[in-house]
């Protein structure tokens, strides 16, 4: 694990070479990890051109007028989206592809903390597996044109729990056989294959997964008074704070060298910016059958 030193260090060396005026977009960056990501990296760079996604306008705001203060020069923008809908998803890229020429960083982020079984939408998907998968799929996919050699691609979830053994292959979206723990095991592991499987189709562009560890965010509001209480407290003893989490993977996003964190064609880091080890590259078969699967999803 990096010192805290070596990692502010690193990452104002690292972002100093990133582009003069580099596009960041920010899904999910209206509260939580995503927030910090935005706030710690945006004063970095020169000239920052910052899209924030997210459901709070309130939030995006007090977000865009701190990182004004702090980088004036910069443009920013906020795109309301409800993830748990694919037609918001469709409606969001092509707004974004409209607006941007290219994709320097693209930080993905969305989430719920909830005990409630499968809760679908108006359009029949499991609002937690959107948030968590298939929303963060649709948003690269609708922006495919816009990544370069160069781009990179951050996923926050959990790098270090995902095996495709753990899959209901025959019931990938969970019609069948849901359950909170099968929802967490299927969207991380899916987030593991989707990733190496761009990572072969587009060598050039760095995806990474990253697993932030506990932290000191609102996701917790969301569950009922009796379980809030209890990981409030885990997460004021144990969590950390957004700024450092949001530090540490920065640091690994940012690296230069990424062999070390890299498993068939994408990288996993945990919490600490150190690679993840044992990672299980998924089949070509398995890969191929979750992209089509997602695909099939997002249309």
């Amino acid at each position: 694990m990096p010192s805290t030193s070596t990692v502010q260090a690193a990452l104002t060396s690292l972002a100093a070479r990133s582009p003069s005026s580099p596009t960041i977009i920010c899904v999910g960056g209206t509260s939580g990890i995503g927030e910090a990501i935005a706030r710690v990296f945006t004063p970095l760079v020169k000239k920052p051109d910052v899209h924030i996604v997210g459901r709070s306008e309130t939030a995006a705001s007090k977000i865009i007028a701190d990182l004004k203060q702090d980088k004036p020069d910069g443009t920013y923008h906020f795109h309301a989206c409800d993830l748990t809908l694919v037609s918001e998803i469709k409606t969001l890229v092509e707004k974004l592809r409209q607006a941007v020429k290219q994709v320097d960083y693209l930080v993905l982020s969305p989430g719920i903390l909830t005990l409630a079984g499968r809760t679908e939408t108006s359009e029949g998907n499991d609002r937690k597996l959107m948030l968590h998968y298939y929303a963060r799929m649709g948003v690269i996919d609708g922006l495919q044109e816009k990544l370069h050699s160069g781009s990179r691609v951050l996923s926050v979830l959990d790098s270090t729990r995902g095996n495709p053994s753990s899959l209901h292959w025959d019931d990938l979206d969970l019609k069948t056989n849901y359950s909170s723990g099968n929802a967490m095991k299927h969207a991380v592991t899916m987030t593991d294959i989707a990733l190496q499987h761009l990572g072969s189709q587009y060598p050039d562009v760095k995806f990474m997964h990253a697993y932030p560890g506990i932290v000191k965010t609102p996701i917790f509001h969301d569950l009922p008074w009796y379980a809030r209480m209890g990981a409030s407290g885990i997460s004021s003893l144990l969590g950390t704070e957004p700024k450092v989490c949001a530090e540490h993977l920065l640091y690994a996003f940012l690296a230069e060298d990424t062999k070390p964190y890299k498993t068939g064609g994408a990288s996993f880091t945990d919490n600490k910016g150190d690679p993840v080890k044992g990672k299980v590259v998924a089949t070509q078969e398995q890969q191929d059958k979750v992209w089509q699967h997602t695909l099939q999803i997002l249309q």
